[in-house]
């Protein structure tokens, strides 16, 4: 929600336009109000296509991938059948693109400093380096007051109760994360 409200204010400077604020962006968010759709909605139906079709979506959180991007970057390359040859692990060859990928490498290139996407077409121009906030797990915590995040958990429980505890879970720490998510 912190990111994907960080986003369209970005968004809307580079219009020119009233940028929306945190505490009403927080609202429509609570009330599943967003340009996608109800965050909620969004999560459960990619989860259960991934239980339904394990083999065609692999389900995967940012936290995880944050906590062993390694470890995930294997099993990405394995689940769409590409998987590291034992000379390329040796090689280090997927520490290299962990690396070349990192949210330090990409905010940092030029193109993302200072290019725009779409450019030349408008209104849908804006400047690259919107896309890049912090990239860190819980900086949720610097923006959302303590009501907002316990109003957010008690709407989680409430939204997915009918389903198991590890998806409960999983979505509250994803929300706690939200890095890019409204």
């Amino acid at each position: 929600m912190v990111e994907s409200t960080t986003f369209s204010y970005e968004y809307s400077k580079s219009l020119n336009t009233q940028p929306i604020q945190l505490d009403e962006a927080f609202e429509l968010f609570y009330e599943g109000v967003s340009m996608y759709g109800s965050y909620w909605d969004h999560v459960l139906g990619y989860w259960k296509a991934s239980l339904e079709r394990p083999d065609k979506l692999m389900f995967l959180t940012y936290e995880d991938l944050v906590e062993d991007t390694v470890l995930y970057l294997k099993k990405i390359a394995e689940f769409m059948g590409y998987p590291f040859s034992s000379e390329e692990q040796q090689q280090g060859v997927p520490e290299n693109i962990v690396q070349m990928c990192s949210f330090e490498n990409l905010s940092g290139l030029e193109v993302n400093k200072i290019g725009k996407h779409r450019e030349g077409q408008g209104n849908l121009e804006f400047e690259n380096n919107i896309y890049f906030r912090k990239g860190k797990v819980g900086d949720w915590k610097n923006y959302l007051t303590t009501e907002m995040s316990q109003r957010l958990d008690q709407r989680t429980l409430q939204k997915l109760k009918i389903y198991n505890l590890f998806i409960i879970h999983f979505c509250l720490n994803l929300i706690r994360a939200c890095n890019y998510l409204l």
